[in-house]
């Protein structure tokens, strides 16, 4: 399922998630607006010491249009590095190599 970012219909701010009103112009009309790729900003590694748990690769992505989200990664990447985002199951955004 594609990703998903709220942009103003105020002053074209873009943000994720959706927020009631709008910290740039205090509008509270939003559009979604697809942002399937983006860019690696930061990595950090959530380990469960729980028997048989895989570590969870996270990142802040900044998409395209510019908003930030966390994402699970698929695979190791490094900062800089461009991703494909999309939605799986009940909301969880992963970004795979672009």
């Amino acid at each position: 399922m594609a990703f998903h970012v709220f942009q103003c219909t105020g002053c074209e701010a873009t943000l994720f998630p959706e927020r009631y009103l709008c910290p740039r112009c205090g509008g509270g009309h939003w559009r979604q607006v697809e942002a399937s790729a983006g860019i690696v900003e930061q990595l950090t590694r959530l380990v469960d010491r729980t028997p048989g748990s895989e570590p969870v690769l996270l990142a802040t992505i900044r998409t395209e249009p510019e908003a930030f989200v966390i994402a699970q990664l698929e695979a190791a990447m490094t900062p800089g590095q461009r991703v494909r985002l999309q939605v799986v199951g009940e909301g969880k955004v992963v970004a795979s190599r672009a």
